[in-house]
């Protein structure tokens, strides 16, 4: 069959073919896909008619549970810690 080095040199040819391919293809296009952009619909920003009201009321919930988190943090135990322990 073909010698190590005819293997190399005809896979080496293919490569230089394919490249030949390549370049012809970015330079003048294939012409078998449109290359404009495609023009992506609106976005749309919201997805309900309560966006804000839902945010305001999310944001007024974080709040509470921030208020509520620095009040659990800063009280005094009821228990002495050395009653815990035992």
């Amino acid at each position: 069959m073909f010698s190590l080095g005819e293997q190399v040199s005809d896979v080496f040819r293919k490569n230089i073919k394919l490249q030949k391919k390549l370049d012809d293809i970015n330079i003048k296009g294939s012409g078998n896909y449109c290359q404009t952009k495609v023009k992506l619909p609106p976005k749309i920003d919201k997805g309900s008619l309560n966006y804000q009201e839902k945010k305001k009321e999310a944001l007024r919930i974080d709040y509470e549970n921030i208020l509520m988190a620095q009040r659990l943090v800063s009280a005094k135990p009821a228990f002495p810690v050395k009653c815990l322990e035992k």
